[in-house]
């Protein structure tokens, strides 16, 4: 009796998609931007449509964000790493990245397992906040990070919560 064959893994079943995911955080790291369609298809070698696929594919299951109605498929958001200016930045390994909010510019340092230096605004009066990470210890003790919404409404509308 022979043994039926086992289904794959759910990531093996995505191994591509997963793969199209690193190469856009990778570039993002380096790049200090997202890739477009375009350029993940060149870098990867792959159809742009595939990519494209991909890009809606990441989308739907949150490990990304587009922006809405944009038929160039530019990347919003994939946590931690903000797509567009914002009040939130950090400054790492001769770098800057846009951060979605200020937890976010604490993930940016996580994710990329490194000290660096923390500016934003603070969203009551626009005054400048600047906080440094220096061996995995935050610096300053004066911050208050705020969220408006709690953790489980985040993502009924993650670009504008």
């Amino acid at each position: 009796m022979s043994e039926k064959p086992k289904e794959p893994e759910a990531d093996d079943k995505h191994e591509l998609e997963w793969q199209i995911r690193t190469f856009i955080y990778k570039y993002m790291v380096d790049q200090e931007h997202f890739p477009t369609a375009n350029q993940t298809a060149q870098g990867l070698g792959i159809a742009k449509e595939r990519i494209e696929k991909t890009y809606r594919w990441l989308h739907d299951k949150h490990a990304l964000f587009l922006e809405p109605n944009d038929p160039e498929f530019s990347i919003r958001i994939a946590n931690p790493f903000s797509g567009v200016p914002t009040s939130f930045q950090t400054k790492a390994n001769d770098h800057s990245y846009w951060a979605n909010c200020a937890w976010d510019c604490f993930g940016i340092l996580v994710a990329l397992h490194t000290d660096g230096k923390i500016e934003a605004t603070y969203a009551s009066d626009n005054q400048p906040l600047s906080i440094s990470v220096e061996k995995g210890q935050v610096l300053e003790d004066n911050a208050v990070v705020h969220f408006l919404l709690p953790f489980e409404q985040w993502y009924h509308d993650l670009i504008y919560t």
